[in-house]
């Protein structure tokens, strides 16, 4: 519920012949492809031409595209061809599903904006994919990575807080985020990818986590594995990054 309220304005085309249940993260419910992209707000447009789906939608430049890799032989390349020569390739990303071996192919891919899913995948899964691509232009492994590497414990500065949010959320990670400036400014804590624990000087759940991300400078430190004395929040980190990008786009105008 919480995500459903916060449109983010984006486009997603999906290739497929067939529409595609996908289960859900918290539930043994499953739910339509394009059910879990309108749920946060995208624009879904569906094409059954893999040859070039894009031509299909006149002037609609997608955000994203997902792509069912059954949908015809060689559509992988044919998805390659059209990403780039096309002006919009630097920006559009492509997630392909029914991959039947998903690593391997990730690991041999030429396409640097591409993400692959098995048959069976839950919209968690798709949206560890979706929200780090559409909000930083950064892979998830990228993100992995960068985080990884300043040893979860840094200075502020770009999307370094994002990218510790966006680590929670991919992996499913539990622990504290410590954050200062000058002085200890807030605490945010995690459960398995969930903000259960969130305060800053004057505030508390949503509000305290909205400001420890919009602060600029100062230091952080991720501690994994930490709880709190009690909760005062549960918020799905997915939502406030895409509540917290939608007021960003908003405040510059876009």
């Amino acid at each position: 519920a919480w995500i459903r309220t916060v449109p983010t304005k984006k486009i997603v085309v999906i290739v497929a012949r067939e529409s595609k249940q996908v289960q859900r993260y918290l539930t043994n419910a499953s739910m339509p492809l394009e059910k879990c992209f309108t749920e946060i707000g995208f624009t879904v447009h569906r094409v059954r031409d893999a040859r070039d789906p894009l031509r299909a939608l006149g002037h609609v430049v997608p955000d994203t595209m997902v792509v069912d890799w059954t949908v015809s032989p060689g559509i992988y390349h044919s998805i390659e061809q059209l990403v780039s020569t096309r002006a919009t390739r630097a920006s559009m990303f492509v997630i392909f599903y029914n991959v039947p071996d998903p690593v391997g192919i990730q690991s041999r891919s030429r396409m640097r904006q591409a993400q692959f899913l098995g048959p069976q995948f839950t919209d968690r899964d798709l949206f560890s994919m979706v929200t780090p691509m559409i909000i930083t232009k950064a892979a998830p492994a990228a993100i992995q990575r960068s985080v990884e590497s300043a040893a979860l414990e840094g200075g502020i500065a770009g999307n370094s807080l994002l990218e510790v949010f966006q680590f929670v959320e991919i992996g499913h990670k539990s622990g504290c985020l410590l954050v200062e400036d000058k002085r200890p400014y807030g605490i945010v804590f995690f459960r398995e990818g969930v903000i259960v624990y969130a305060a800053t000087g004057g505030a508390t759940g949503r509000e305290a986590v909205l400001n420890v991300l919009n602060l600029r400078d100062g230091r952080f430190r991720f501690v994994l594995d930490k709880e709190p004395a009690t909760d005062n929040c549960s918020i799905p980190t997915l939502g406030i990054l895409m509540e917290w990008s939608k007021e960003l786009d908003e405040a510059h105008g876009r």
